[in-house]
């Protein structure tokens, strides 16, 4: 039954995903870049140290690229200057720039400063006319504004995470009755907030934010795998073995119903 569980959640998933691709329609009126499925993007090399491209940013963690500026904010070089990354999150909390853990938990959505835009630098000049190597005077971009949403929100209180206490030691505090029934309970939660973003996505199809909240999703789908074979090998030869497989089999239908 794991296989056949595993193979479920590919197939639904996958066709659920081509379903967005299908009827998905580009942005539009948004002064933000938008999160795409293709997230890399070829930046232009920089012909000289005057001229530099902006990078994308959209698709990445927030702690994977930048540096820290005394815990005032984060910023990113571009040849011999900087530029400021103003961080706006979803549900408009605070993001400390130096706080490189709760960096980890935040994925860029958007950016406000199209990627491939020139960035043009003046570098001061000595009395002689001679310009300074290292001392720009002035850049036609200062900041970028970077969109970013939450992809770790409450885990330890988000009942569509999978439980990854061992199945000994869970043995030693409830019954197997109780654990595997437990984890369909679980398991059915995650399929409902799947649902949700299939059919949030449905509803506005132009939202390509909602795509990091799939690619999230999709990257349980091993440890909901994980999590059945431990569960099916203590059913194994058990009268509850049916009922577990009929409930697996009920849920899937769930996933097969939004998908299409």
């Amino acid at each position: 039954m794991k296989k056949v569980l595993l193979f479920l959640l590919v197939v639904v998933m996958v066709a659920s995903f081509a379903s967005f691709a299908s009827c998905g329609n580009k942005p539009s009126g948004d002064n933000a870049i938008q999160e795409s499925q293709n997230t890399a993007i070829v930046i232009k090399p920089s012909p000289d140290k005057y001229t530099w491209y902006i990078k994308n940013y959209v698709g990445k963690n927030l702690a994977s690229f930048g540096e820290d500026m005394f815990g005032e904010y984060r910023y990113d070089e571009y040849g011999k200057t900087t530029i400021k990354f103003v961080i706006i999150a979803s549900d408009n909390s605070y993001v400390d720039p130096a706080n490189k853990e709760l960096l980890k938990n935040y994925i860029v959505t958007a950016q406000n400063v199209e990627p491939n835009t020139e960035l043009k630098l003046v570098f001061a000049k000595r009395d002689d006319g001679t310009e300074y190597e290292n001392l720009v005077e002035s850049q036609n971009i200062q900041e970028i504004e970077l969109y970013v949403k939450r992809i770790n929100n409450n885990v330890e209180n988000n009942s569509s995470v999978v439980d990854t206490t061992s199945s000994e030691a869970k043995k030693d505090s409830t019954s197997d009755d109780a654990e595997w029934k437990q984890f369909l309970k679980d398991y059915e939660a995650w399929v409902d907030d799947y649902i949700e973003i299939v059919k949030k996505y449905k509803n506005n199809p132009t939202d390509m934010s909602i795509l990091s909240d799939y690619t999230e999703m999709v990257s349980e789908m091993a440890e909901w795998s994980e999590k059945a074979d431990e569960i099916e090998l203590e059913l194994e030869d058990t009268d509850e073995a049916l009922e577990y497989s009929k409930e697996v089999l009920r849920i899937a239908g769930k996933l097969a119903e939004v998908a299409y």
